[in-house]
């Protein structure tokens, strides 16, 4: 399908893709389905191109992740909070830790209020799936959205569930990989550790094994061990490592989709994947795990010890970028919305976090895309 006939199914298919919840309530009422909310800014993001990216800043930021097809004014922009209250004593908790959840994260970019909320799409979105037959009592919304890993951090001993969001622009995008790869010719990069299988070792020739562990391309990870053994066959790190790789290989014989589409509006094919990489920086572990029991400590407030939210500035640059936990902490996909008011303009964005009435009232379900 050409970027033009996406654009006018995208056009017909609109009126399907607005938000089902009022997002407004979230940052103007004081309760929702019996919750306390509150609001707390995190600081500033920088959007100096206007091309926005919200992912998860491990699993889901590399050098070619696209931002959304709808630009917005370039700028600075405070970013807000939804927060949901722990609940009182003599209330039922919603569960054991009790401790203030984000429901939602708002850029708001004029002075206009938004009339309704449109999905943020990259333009890489299958509309196919789209219809109305989603429009019933029990399945009122769906989303396409961005996918969060579970990122296991230790708080006095114990497992801290904290899938992260972050906000970036296509330009703090480019800068952070640029700073990556600076230090990485300096010598300065961490070994990264790959979400599927830890692989520990002293030398960089295992970046290459591990990010094709992290991506899922696990034939690609095996040769590259086979390659580490080839010049040290006693390596048993990379020799358990091509066997646990060549084991995955074969229940996950093919690795995910890699093709790249350019970040134009106008773009209507696909290029070749992009050989840039962290350059072996692991950015929780380099940075964020320190940052954000850093900014904990400075900023207690509706946050544990480790750490909730940072926003955290890109090293030699000026730019900023919020990073914050996903609602309860769970992996899964969390979606993204574009504020439009009267005028049909675009006046803020909304991260949707926890549907609030959905998990505390069960009023309806939501069914992902």
């Amino acid at each position: 399908m050409s970027r033009q006939e996406w654009l006018d199914e995208y056009e017909q298919k609109l009126s399907l893709l607005t938000c089902p919840i009022n997002l407004n309530e979230y940052f103007t009422a004081k309760k929702i389905a019996g919750q306390r909310l509150d609001r707390m800014s995190i600081g500033q993001v920088s959007l100096p191109s206007g091309e926005v990216i919200v992912c998860d800043p491990q699993a889901g930021l590399n050098p070619t992740t696209k931002p959304y097809f709808r630009r917005v004014p370039p700028g600075e922009y405070e970013v807000t909070l939804a927060v949901i209250k722990p609940a009182r004593k003599g209330q039922v908790p919603y569960d054991d830790e009790n401790c203030a959840r984000y429901a939602a994260a708002r850029i708001q970019f004029t002075a206009t209020e938004a009339v309704r909320y449109e999905q943020a799409l990259t333009g890489d979105e299958d509309l196919s799936v789209v219809s109305e037959s989603y429009e019933s009592s029990t399945s009122p919304g769906f989303y396409f959205g961005f996918d969060v890993d579970e990122l296991a951090r230790e708080q006095d001993g114990q497992a801290v569930n904290g899938g992260l969001a972050s906000i970036w622009d296509s330009t703090t995008r480019d800068a952070y990989f640029t700073f990556t790869a600076t230090h990485a010719q300096a010598g300065e990069a961490d070994l990264p550790s790959t979400q599927y299988i830890q692989v520990w070792g002293p030398e960089m020739s295992y970046v290459a094994a591990d990010e094709a562990l992290s991506q899922g391309d696990y034939s690609r990870a095996a040769a590259e061990f086979a390659k580490i053994l080839a010049a040290n066959p006693s390596d048993e790190i990379a020799k358990a490592g091509k066997e646990q790789a060549q084991h995955m290989a074969r229940f996950n014989p093919i690795p995910p989709e890699k093709t790249i589409q350019t970040n134009s509006p106008s773009a209507t094919g696909t290029t070749e994947p992009d050989d840039q990489s962290s350059h072996g920086i692991d950015l929780y572990d380099s940075y964020l795990e320190d940052a954000l029991a850093a900014n904990a400590s400075k900023h207690p407030r509706y946050q544990r010890e480790s750490g909730e939210w940072v926003n955290w500035q890109i090293p030699g640059t000026s730019y900023h970028v919020p990073i914050f936990t996903c609602g309860f902490g769970w992996f899964g996909r969390y979606s993204v919305w574009f504020g439009i008011d009267k005028d049909n303009n675009i006046c803020s964005l909304v991260v949707l976090m926890i549907d609030i009435e959905e998990e505390y009232e069960n009023v309806h379900g939501r069914i992902t895309w």
